[in-house]
């Protein structure tokens, strides 16, 4: 059975948590309210702010970090919000160790990329015959894990009809995790069209949060 309650039965509730930035306890909050017409009026009154945190950006390369920065903008009003985590530039020695841990936590996250390809592609890596490989670049100021072949071998990958061969020590780029200084984050979201209000980090400089209005 259906209780069909007046149309803005709770607009004047949802508008109240809205405005408070939802701090309130939403116990009068319908899920449709989220996602119908009305809903979407009343959530356009609110100032939004976008949340990504974690140093994810740290995994795209600089012109996918300016294509990505650039569509969040866009996806923003002049005035609303970014709070944006990034990993800081730190002793590379430092940096290299959280990424080829002693337990080979990482080493085995690397590895398992080799997993997957055979599984989506119908390849025949085998993670033994690589090993892993973290190093920092200087210049680019970002880790890098790579893999590298134990030997020769081919590598056939037959949902492309492809064959790949790798020489003894040949490597194998994985993945980048760019680390950032406060300048240089800046100046990629000023270039998205942001500006940076706030900056904080922790007692060692290890972590960056930026608060960056949309301009």
């Amino acid at each position: 059975m259906e209780r069909r309650l007046p149309e803005d039965f709770f607009a004047a509730a949802l508008r109240d948590d809205v405005l408070k930035g939802l701090t309130a306890d939403p116990k009068w909050l319908p899920p449709k309210w989220v996602y119908d017409a009305r809903g979407s009026e009343l959530f356009e009154e609110i100032t939004r702010l976008l949340v990504f945190l974690g140093g994810t950006i740290g995994n795209l390369l600089p012109e996918e970090r300016s294509v990505f920065l650039g569509r969040v903008r866009a996806g923003l009003r002049p005035g609303e919000w970014l709070l944006l985590g990034t990993d800081l530039v730190k002793d590379p020695d430092t940096l290299v160790a959280a990424y080829d841990d002693a337990a080979g936590v990482t080493a085995e996250f690397n590895k398992n990329v080799l997993a997957v390809v055979d599984r989506e592609l119908n390849g025949d890596f085998d993670p033994n015959d690589f090993e892993h490989v973290a190093l920092w670049d200087p210049r680019a100021e970002w880790i890098e894990m790579r893999l590298r072949a134990r030997r020769e071998l081919t590598v056939r990958l037959r949902e492309l009809d492809l064959v790949v061969s790798f020489d003894a020590g040949e490597e194998l780029r994985t993945e980048i995790s760019a680390k950032f200084r406060r300048e240089g984050v800046e100046r990629e979201l000023a270039a998205a069209g942001f500006a940076l209000r706030q900056w904080w980090t922790d007692s060692e400089g290890r972590f960056g949060l930026s608060l960056a209005e949309a301009v």
